[in-house]
Order: structure tokens, then C-alpha cells, then sequence
């Protein structure tokens, strides 16, 4: 007997009525009538148990199916006759691999609380080193090597030279791969592990990891970047503003933001307040605005 249970990142251990139905040697239509039953008679109870889904068939046609958990898997087998070794081999190997899942995320945890969290900067923004997300998910260097080349990850020569000044590494790196928020949630995506490590890069790359992207004036005077005085002049100036934009950022999520939404709620408890769209939205970054549907 092939038991094929999967391991879903939204709904943990499943199995679809598709392999039941494979597995008792009935029609899909009529496996899926008889959870259709089940369901309509406890449907507040089931709701987590018999997940509704579907599913794109060879002929590209797409077709309903449930997902069973555990608990909805053993529902549906004690609503019908017979198949006792099927279902009880289920069974077991639900037990095995949700206690496999256990053992597994408790090593996890521990591991993780042994990592120390050195959260890197660069240019004020918080980047997390390759090494770092290989110990924090256990991927092989190799696979996350081939993926960072595909998001140019890599900083050298003077980059790599400023990235050591700002997290005063003493080391000699004449490269580094560092990525983004963005960059380590499309890795993660990629391997289907985000949910599992969610909270830990959200609390890598929150806000009050952000800098004030300092520059050391001595060595400016002393080694300017462009020959060119409006170049340099120009280059200046953009360093102020970077400053200036992180400062507006942090003052956005940390103070507007809230007020922002909390307005946002209200206009839309008191559908007659007479707030409009411009007027709860000026301060919002152009990442974070949200129409108002009043």
C-alpha cells in the first residue's frame, strides 16, 4: 500500500479524496458526495477537517477536491463500512509523521535559539547575510548560493569595503552575498518554509533595526568619490536625503501609520463622516495606501 499523506504549509498533515478514492477503488464523484453529506451536517464542527480545495486535472480542466486531516480522514472512514487495514495503516502513518513533525520543530526551535541574531546593516537598512539564513533554515549552502547569483546578492570592492566600516567587520571579505527582506521571503517562498520562519525574519528586518546611514566626513575629505565637484556635490546631497527618507519612514510606520488605519476604521464605522480619500491618505507611503471604501 503506497500511503501518500502530504505535508501542506497551510493546513499541516493531509491527504486528498482524490488518493482515497484511488485507494478504496471508487469514483472520485462519489467519495466526494459522501463527504458532501458529512460535511452539511456539521458544517460549523468539519470546517477544519474536510478543507475545501481544488485542482487542475491533466486536460487542464479544474476540479473540486477536500483535503482531510487527520481527524477528518478518521470521520470519513467511520462512515463507512469495511477497509479496516486501510484505514488503521492511515492512521498510523498520520501518527508517525506528525510525531516525526514534532521532534523535528522542537530541534528546530533549539537550534534556532542558539543562533546568535547579528543583525547587519547596509546603508541604514537591515540586510541579512547568506551564511546567517543557511544556519537559520538549514538549506544547503550550495542551493542558496545558486539562488542569490540569480538576485545579484553579491557586494564587492568598495560596497563590500563600506559594508565593513558600517558593521565593523575586521576580517578580510573581498565579497559578500547579503539580501534583502524581500530577497530572503522570495527564498523562503521558493522552498515553501516561509510560514515556518515568518516571525523570525519579520523580527530580523523590523523597523528599529533600521540605522541612520552614517558617513565618516575624515575619510570623505580625504578620498572624494568623484573627481567631479558636481558629481560630488550631487553625491552629497543624495547621502542627506537617504538619511532624511529613513528618518520619514521610521516616523510613518512608528507614528502616522496607526493614526492613519485608526482613521481608516472609523470612516468606515461612520460611513457619514465626510472624510475624504486625500484626507486620510496624505501622509501614507505610496507602498502602504489603502482606498477608503466609504
Amino acid at each position: 500500500m503506497n500511503i501518500l499523506i502530504e505535508e501542506n504549509t497551510k493546513y499541516g498533515l493531509v491527504v486528498s479524496s482524490r488518493v482515497i478514492a484511488k485507494e478504496l477503488d471508487k469514483q472520485h464523484k462519489n467519495v466526494l458526495a459522501d463527504l458532501d453529506k458529512i460535511f452539511k451536517k456539521n458544517r460549523a464542527e468539519i470546517s477544519a477537517l474536510f478543507i475545501k480545495t481544488k485542482y487542475k486535472a491533466l486536460n487542464g480542466k479544474v476540479n473540486k477536491e477536500y483535503l482531510l486531516t487527520k481527524d477528518g480522514f478518521t470521520l470519513y472512514m467511520f462512515n463507512i463500512q469495511g477497509y479496516q487495514e486501510f484505514k488503521m495503516a492511515y492512521i498510523r502513518k498520520f501518527n508517525e509523521m506528525e510525531k516525526a513533525l514534532k521532534e523535528n520543530k522542537l530541534l528546530l526551535t533549539l537550534k534556532n535559539e542558539s543562533i546568535e541574531k547579528e543583525i547587519k546593516t547596509f546603508r541604514g537598512q537591515p540586510v541579512m547575510e547568506v551564511v546567517y539564513l543557511q544556519k537559520l533554515t538549514d538549506i544547503p549552502m550550495s542551493t542558496l548560493h545558486k539562488h542569490t547569483k540569480e538576485l545579484n546578492c553579491v557586494i564587492r570592492s568598495s560596497d563590500s569595503r563600506e559594508y565593513k566600516r558600517e558593521n565593523k567587520i575586521s576580517r578580510n571579505i573581498p565579497w559578500i552575498t547579503i539580501l534583502n527582506k524581500i530577497q530572503v521571503v522570495k527564498i523562503c517562498k521558493y522552498f515553501g518554509i516561509y510560514e515556518t520562519f515568518k516571525d523570525k525574519i519579520e523580527d530580523y528586518f523590523k523597523n528599529d533595526n533600521k540605522i541612520e546611514f552614517k558617513i565618516d566626513s575624515e575619510k570623505v575629505k580625504k578620498k572624494k568619490i568623484f573627481e567631479d565637484v558636481y558629481l560630488e556635490a550631487i553625491y552629497d546631497d543624495m547621502k542627506k536625503i537617504f538619511v532624511i527618507e529613513n528618518k520619514i519612514e521610521k516616523i510613518y510606520d512608528d507614528e502616522l501609520k496607526p493614526l492613519y488605519n485608526h482613521m481608516i476604521d472609523l470612516a468606515r464605522a461612520k460611513r457619514d463622516l465626510g472624510l475624504s480619500t486625500f484626507e486620510c491618505m496624505k501622509y501614507g507611503g505610496t507602498t502602504e495606501k489603502e482606498k477608503l471604501k466609504l
